[in-house]
């Protein structure tokens, strides 16, 4: 069945948003960088910020398909706060600021 978005639900479009933003995966650089006492270029930590985004979007749609929709979008805020932290250390050029105000 095909599902067409103007009869998505709100959290459907999440989800579909979420898809899109996953594809925009593959940031570079070469600046040096501490996480959790790692030293790690830009390119290690913004990988390891899209690969915990990976891993938190798996949970969500594994939450999603048995039906655990609360946890499920509480999982895709994660995993979106992520891809921003991401995007922030490719855009800015420094480690991203330890909070949860997107």
């Amino acid at each position: 069945m095909v599902v067409r978005p103007h009869s998505q639900s709100p959290f459907q479009k999440t989800v579909h948003i979420i898809n899109i933003i996953m594809l925009l995966r593959g940031f570079r650089s070469d600046t040096t960088y501490v996480k959790g006492g790692y030293k790690m270029n830009q390119e290690e930590l913004i990988q390891d910020w899209l690969d915990s985004s990976g891993q938190n979007y798996l949970s969500m749609q594994n939450m999603f398909n048995n039906n655990e929709y609360v946890w499920s979008l509480f999982v895709g805020h994660l995993c979106i706060e992520k891809l921003l932290k991401a995007c922030y250390v490719k855009s800015v050029g420094n480690i991203t600021p330890r909070i949860h105000d997107l």
